[in-house]
């Protein structure tokens, strides 16, 4: 039981790098090397170096679940009674509200085009 007469600090870090040097020479100076005279240079020269799956054998594995998987959700939705209640939305508003949502959606457009773009330009 600590008393409250006890002086004990607590060890404390000022930074995250500085813990990871401390853990880094506690590894280093803990361990003493054990030479395993190239049989990690022999282990690594034998895995095997093939490319992983094609670009395309990807996209064919995880594309055709996806739409297979889709397609069985969508199929399951009322669209005929969501796409009745949004056009019935739609005939209550008033034309300038229609008018103010179409620039509203367009401008969303061109924003995330343009993020695209700067993305794809490595400017974001």
């Amino acid at each position: 039981m600590i008393k409250p007469t006890d002086t004990h600090q607590p060890f404390t870090m000022n930074s995250p790098d500085e813990f990871d040097q401390l853990l880094t020479r506690q590894l280093r100076d803990s361990q003493d090397y054990l030479a395993d005279d190239g049989f990690t240079a022999g282990v690594m020269a034998q895995l095997d170096n093939r490319p992983a799956l094609s670009r395309r054998a990807q996209w064919l594995i995880t594309g055709i679940p996806l739409v297979l998987i889709s397609g069985i959700v969508f199929s399951q939705l009322p669209v005929q009674d969501i796409g009745l209640m949004v056009g019935n939305s739609l005939e209550t508003l008033a034309p300038v509200t229609v008018i103010k949502l179409g620039a509203m959606l367009s401008g969303g457009i061109i924003l995330a085009s343009l993020g695209w773009l700067a993305r794809q330009a490595r400017l974001l």
